[in-house]
């Protein structure tokens, strides 16, 4: 039975060459370029957790859409479903990225919620958590 092998793209082969932007913005030039797969990943998962759908130009169907649930009653079930929904748009957005670890954690008591979203990319050295804090 013939294997077939999978072939990563080598964006990353030259140093001087930038593959994405960096998030936050810098104020000194506005944009900070990234040179590598991996902080470009990081900067666009971050990106779709922080856009509310509808929010993107042309790409109404973009975003996590997570903001919008900081007011609504955190229960168990509420937390089930912002799970669900970032699972969800990283499996249609990212189909190259794996969840190795997803935690959210509501504070009631300041009304927010912490996202710890671990990823990683199969057949690649390719992996890294991101931490987000939305607050209203």
């Amino acid at each position: 039975m013939p294997s077939s092998i999978f072939k990563v793209p080598s964006i990353d082969t030259q140093p001087s060459r930038g593959v994405g932007v960096k998030l936050p913005f810098s104020p000194g030039s506005v944009f900070s370029t990234t040179y590598n797969t991996k902080e470009a990943l990081k900067t666009n998962i971050t990106n779709f957790l922080l856009t509310n759908q509808g929010e993107r130009y042309l790409n109404p169907k973009f975003g996590a859409d997570l903001r919008a649930l900081l007011f609504e009653q955190m229960t168990p079930s509420q937390v089930a479903d912002i799970k669900d929904q970032i699972k969800e748009g990283v499996r249609v957005w990212f189909p190259n990225v794996v969840i190795s670890k997803l935690n959210v954690t509501p504070n009631v008591e300041s009304q927010s919620i912490e996202v710890s979203l671990g990823f990683q990319v199969p057949y690649t050295n390719i992996e890294d958590t991101i931490n987000i804090n939305f607050e209203t």
